[in-house]
């Protein structure tokens, strides 16, 4: 039976309006509260909007707050869609309590989730995903999380029962830290926001200083390094009531038989990235991607390119950095087997993208190294971050959302340590040199922390989370493992890394593969199909299969890239014997000078980083000098 003109009209408009309002969602923005069961809040305000401002980029929008009785509660706005649905904190009235919710990310599937919930008699009065998450707690509880396909973190206030509810998301894209005490709570979604409240301080006994020289610049989940400093941590829950907190898990990996076939695997992967992909790209602003030519991030472009070819102006704005003279400084290596600029230049020409390289000095990486670690609150991946933090600040005003290919690594195996059977010595994979970081150590500290042994006592404490498989081979139980380290200990890394640059920036990144459906279905993968071909991550080029050129697809893994100028080293070391020949640096206490002058006359060592793919002799210079800005800036005391 045919169509009229009318029914097809009304369809195709249907359409449109369902893509229209289905974008209003998301709220990308910081947040902040205090609940306090004794004191007048209300004297408390001023406090509360110095712990917002203290985070303003993260909402350039401006900000808002909400105070009544012990509760007070404020958001930085960050609107990619209209003022009027998604102006934060939400106030919403149900029976005889009130709910108000902070919130910052996005629930992709709230439609779906509004439509279940209005089939049992709730009423919405915005089109927001924020009023489909106080009504999903409302008739679930925490049992609402485990509904939401999304990034985020929030607060939430049932001032009739006087509970606060926080959660954060999956795999922990969106962060959220808290300090209590027995009758107070205050919440924020960077810590430099909590250390704004007069009562919190920037104190830092061993275990801090142990994640900090040991583990840095990596830390363990739920540690803050602040004595009062707590990380919600990925996966989890929190209630406070009466003074009391209870944190709960809600979600972890699990360990499943996996029964698809290799072709099925394949098929059910590439969905799945697809999903995640148009999830995200739902949105009415500009936005672009980064390319770097691998297979992640190319993957990335095409399956929005291929989306937007209806469009009238499809091509998609994508962006890649460069570093001063990297052609003739460039150093091939084991973990940094490539540059990077033929693979952009083959993939933009062939999807026809609109690209833009930036270009980024050896100077830039310097002198952004203390806005890095301002960015972060705590030192961090040195110039692996300050470069992301330059180029971000290169977009600031032209884009608000930029689309990353990070997560994929942890999630497909890609990583080089990936492929080691196996772990070695109680050590995290990604962990080398450890005797530098002994060597860099003053005896005084070497007292107070033993780094061998809180790397293995951290290790076996991640090992002994890994669910496992009766009868699961001793080689997919090592993989296992190694999964499991990746995407909870190792991704945190840099998804820590892509929402500190890219929001310090007033700009949203996201990560379609930083999606816990896809997390969970590979995580029972085995390593035979992970490996199919013999290829890294080779079950994500089978699925890839068309999508990608084929020589692109086959392009060995190479990771951001950084610098090999000499002459960013030469600063470093130079910045470096100026605070060791500074009687009043707050590091000398913790390391040994004379080790260090001897390290610096050493030749360089680009090959073997210390910390990841990327971090080696220069960045550990980096990292030192960054510790010694954080000691300074943050005026930390030692316990």
């Amino acid at each position: 039976m045919k169509k009229d003109i009318k029914q097809v009209l009304r369809e195709f408009f249907s359409i449109f309006y369902f893509y229209a309002i289905s974008n209003r969602g998301g709220i990308l923005s910081g947040i902040a509260g205090i609940i306090d069961c004794f004191a007048n809040i209300k004297n408390q305000q001023q406090v509360l909007e110095e712990m917002i401002y203290a985070m303003k980029h993260r909402g350039p929008d401006g900000y808002d707050y909400w105070i009544s009785g012990s509760a007070a509660i404020a958001n930085n706005n960050f609107f990619l869609l209209d003022k009027q649905n998604c102006n934060q904190p939400l106030v919403k009235i149900f029976g005889d309590s009130r709910y108000v919710l902070s919130y910052n990310g996005e629930i992709y599937n709230f439609r779906e989730l509004r439509k279940e919930l209005e089939g049992l008699g709730h009423n919405f009065t915005t089109e927001s995903d924020g009023e489909v998450i106080i009504s999903a707690y409302i008739e679930y509880k925490e049992k609402c999380l485990s509904k939401f396909h999304g990034m985020f973190a929030f607060a939430l206030w049932d001032e009739l029962r006087q509970i606060l509810f926080l959660a954060r998301d999956q795999l922990g894209a969106k962060p959220l830290f808290y300090s209590c005490d027995n009758h107070k709570i205050v919440f924020a979604s960077e810590i430099k926001g909590l250390l704004k409240h007069p009562e919190i301080e920037a104190s830092v006994d061993n275990t801090g200083l142990s994640e900090i020289f040991t583990l840095g610049p990596g830390f363990t989940p739920g540690v803050s390094i602040f004595t009062s400093v707590i990380e919600l941590k990925q996966g989890h829950y929190l209630y406070f009531h009466e003074g009391q907190v209870q944190v709960n898990q809600y979600f972890k990996l699990q360990a499943e038989e996996h029964t698809d076939s290799l072709n099925t695997t394949a098929e059910k992967i590439r969905y799945l990235v697809k999903n995640s992909i148009a999830h995200q790209t739902k949105l009415n602003t500009k936005y672009c991607c980064l390319l770097s030519g691998g297979l992640d991030s190319s993957a990335i472009v095409s399956l929005i390119a291929k989306e937007r070819q209806l469009l009238k102006d499809y091509r998609i704005d994508t962006l890649s950095l460069e570093y001063e003279d990297n052609e003739k400084y460039f150093q091939n290596s084991y973990f940094q087997p490539s540059d990077d600029k033929y693979w952009i230049d083959r993939v933009s020409r062939e999807l026809q993208t609109r690209h833009k390289v930036l270009k980024i000095t050896y100077q830039d990486l310097f002198d952004s190294l203390e806005d890095a670690m301002i960015a972060r609150d705590l030192p961090g991946m040195a110039d692996i971050d300050s470069s992301l933090l330059c180029l971000f600040s290169k977009i600031r005003g032209q884009y608000r959302v930029v689309f990353s290919g990070e997560c994929a690594d942890e999630i497909f195996g890609g990583y080089p340590w990936y492929h080691v059977v196996p772990l070695q010595n109680n050590i995290f994979p990604w962990m080398r040199n450890i005797e530098e970081r002994e060597r860099i150590l003053s005896e005084e500290l070497k007292e107070q922390i033993d780094i061998k042994d809180y790397i293995k006592n951290r290790y076996c404490q991640a090992i002994n989370e890994v669910p496992s498989l009766q009868n699961e081979s001793i080689l997919d139980k090592q993989k296992r493992e190694i999964n499991y380290l990746n995407i909870t200990r190792f991704m945190d890394v840099l998804a820590i890394r892509k929402d500190r640059m890219s929001m310090a920036n007033g700009i949203e990144a996201r990560m379609p593969y930083c999606d816990h459906i896809m997390a969970q279905y590979l995580f029972n993968v085995p390593y035979s199909m992970k490996l199919v071909g013999g290829n890294e991550k080779g079950i994500l080029k089978m699925a890839l299969k068309g999508i990608l050129p084929d020589d692109v697809i086959r392009r060995k893994k190479s990771p951001f890239p950084k610098t090999h100028h000499p002459k960013y080293e030469e600063l470093v070391k130079l910045k470096l014997r100026e605070i060791l020949n500074n009687s009043s640096s707050p590091i000398l206490p913790l390391i040994n000078k004379k080790e260090i002058l001897v390290m610096m006359n050493e030749s360089s060592n680009y090959g073997m980083p210390f910390f990841g793919q990327l971090m080696s002799r220069p960045q550990l210079y980096a990292y030192l000098i960054q510790v010694n800005m954080w000691l300074e800036k943050y005026k930390v005391s030692l316990r």
